[in-house]
């Protein structure tokens, strides 16, 4: 499957991949495998901020997720420069700002 025609397919675009920025890489290849690093949920007004449960609901949570995956999709692209490189995903770390107590991170890092 063409990752970039699906993406297409479901309204999705790839933004810029962020600009270096301090003393890391935001992709590494070591062997086969290529780790990225410093990514954050990001739109067009800038750094996604806010506490799930306080003043960011489950939807706004979901969509700086998914924001987030956008965002690493692009840097892998950057690095290999092609998406049709990749050919699996081994782990994914996903992490909420909510609310002490906060039951549901599921519903915000499936986005």
């Amino acid at each position: 499957m063409d990752l970039e025609i699906r993406l297409a397919e479901l309204g999705l675009v790839l933004p810029a991949p962020p600009a270096m920025g301090g003393n890391y890489v935001s992709a590494k290849t070591v062997g086969q495998m290529v780790y990225l690093s410093g990514c954050i949920s990001m739109d067009a007004n800038g750094v996604i901020t806010g506490t799930v449960g306080a003043d960011r609901t489950v939807e706004e949570g979901y969509a700086a997720a998914r924001a987030c995956a956008l965002t690493q999709l692009a840097v892998l692209k950057k690095h290999l420069g092609s998406l049709h490189r990749i050919s699996e995903i081994v782990g994914v770390n996903g992490y909420v700002n909510a609310v002490n107590g906060f039951s549901e991170p599921p519903k915000v890092i499936n986005g």
